[in-house]
This record gives structure tokens, C-alpha cells and sequence, in this order.
């Protein structure tokens, strides 16, 4: 019965543990596809609270749906890009409508 105990009191020792309160943010950047392809959504970029990250106009993420039913998403401080509207992605990452 002692052993039982104890294995009990180890047990619900490791249930208390306290738990960290701030998710872990992971980045993961992919290479940017070429292509043409239909802007899905337009929303904010999340905002990652750096010393360096200064900049005085607010950007954009894209999600765009590629011709070939890929999706990719886009970082952008072009304003004039709104969902539904057709973009071509050039390999050197320029953003164009078409």
C-alpha cells in the first residue's frame, strides 16, 4: 500500500507542473512560387513585437490560391490588392494584377 501511495503522490506531483504562458511563435518561411494565380483573402500582417521591426506603413498578408490549386501567402505593403483579383508572381518576388 506504502508503494502505491507514493506512486501516487509522484504521479500527481508531475500533474501540477506549471505550464508555460506564452506560446513559442515558430516563423516558417518557403520560397515564393512563380506563377498567376486569385487573391483569396486580404488580411493583416501579424505583427512580431521586435526592436528592428519599425516601419511606417502597415502591411498586408495575401492569401493567394495558384493556377495550379496551390496556396501561397504573401507578405505586401501594396495597398491596391483586394480579394478576388488576379496576380502574377515573377520569380524575382515582383507582384503584379493581370
Amino acid at each position: 500500500m506504502l508503494r502505491f501511495a507514493l506512486a501516487a503522490i509522484a504521479l500527481l506531483g508531475a500533474c501540477a507542473a506549471p505550464q508555460p504562458s506564452t506560446p513559442k511563435i515558430v516563423t516558417n518561411v518557403t520560397d515564393l512560387r512563380p506563377g498567376t494565380g486569385v487573391v483569396q483573402a486580404v488580411m493583416p500582417q501579424p505583427v512580431m513585437a521586435s526592436p528592428s521591426a519599425s516601419s511606417s506603413e502597415p502591411m498586408q498578408r495575401l492569401e493567394v490560391k495558384m493556377s495550379d490549386g496551390k496556396v501561397q501567402y504573401i507578405d505586401t505593403k501594396s495597398a491596391g490588392i483586394m480579394k478576388g483579383d488576379r496576380v502574377e508572381l515573377s520569380a524575382d518576388g515582383v507582384m503584379r494584377k493581370v
